[in-house]
């Protein structure tokens, strides 16, 4: 299943990344987090081998779609100067919420059923795509 998510990651992270440099960032990192919650709703509702192959292509395409465009996202928004700065800001972040994601999720695993716990984060992803659309739409339309 790694392998599958590792193969579709290396062969979509170039060609993503030319073209979010080209049709802007916010819509792929967007479309990252719709295919995540697509993902993370599959893994609550289905528990084939084959299924998951399939699931964990998918969540090579969500690397794929926000790890380059996200940094890169950060270098446009940050003066030059501040790049290291604002990286470090965004690490430590992610890695925040990833401890704090982690135990609360393993939490409700423990306490409900993994197909709980997918769906709550299914729901979690889909509340970040439509941040992320208003965003869009926000920037459109000023």
């Amino acid at each position: 299943m790694f392998a599958a998510f590792t193969l579709v990651y290396a062969a979509l992270s170039y060609p993503i990344g030319v073209l979010s440099d080209r049709y802007g960032k916010l819509p792929f990192i967007a479309g990252g987090w719709l295919i995540l919650s697509i993902v993370e709703f599959g893994f609550a509702h289905e528990s084939s081998i084959s299924f998951a192959l399939i699931l964990f292509a998918f969540y090579g395409l969500f690397y794929a779609l926000t790890e380059g465009s996200g940094r890169a996202l950060i270098a446009d928004l940050v003066p030059t100067e501040a790049r290291g700065s604002a990286y470090a800001i965004f690490h430590t972040i992610v890695g925040l919420a990833i401890i704090i994601g982690g135990y609360g999720l393993g939490s409700v695993w423990d306490n409900f059923s993994a197909a709980v716990t997918f769906n709550v984060s299914a729901l979690g992803s889909m509340v970040g795509f439509l941040v992320l659309m208003t965003m869009l739409v926000y920037k459109k339309t000023s």
